[in-house]
């Protein structure tokens, strides 16, 4: 079942090199990522997947994210480092 499992806010977008840059979860993970708002300083994003769903390799900065329900994710760096977190919703 897809659902809504979180609300992302990036900061600090004024600059357009920023904003290209930071585009990536979009551009590479558009199945899961949708734009909700975005001007030049903030763009929300939310965030809609399964438990098992794994998207490619991205970058977010100066980010706020509200889980939307609880949810253990894993983000792997471009070391092959892992880091497992587990998020409370709100």
């Amino acid at each position: 079942m897809v659902k809504s499992l979180g609300v992302l806010f990036e900061a600090g977008l004024a600059d357009n090199t920023k904003k290209a840059q930071h585009g990536g979860a979009v551009s590479v993970a558009g199945d899961h990522y949708k734009v909700i708002q975005e001007n030049d300083k903030v763009r929300i994003l939310e965030f809609r997947g399964k438990p098992v769903d794994k998207t490619e390799m991205h970058s977010h900065s100066n980010i706020v994210a509200i889980p939307m329900s609880d949810a253990k994710v894993r983000f792997t760096g471009a070391t092959g480092q892992s880091m497992e977190i587990e998020l409370g919703a709100g």
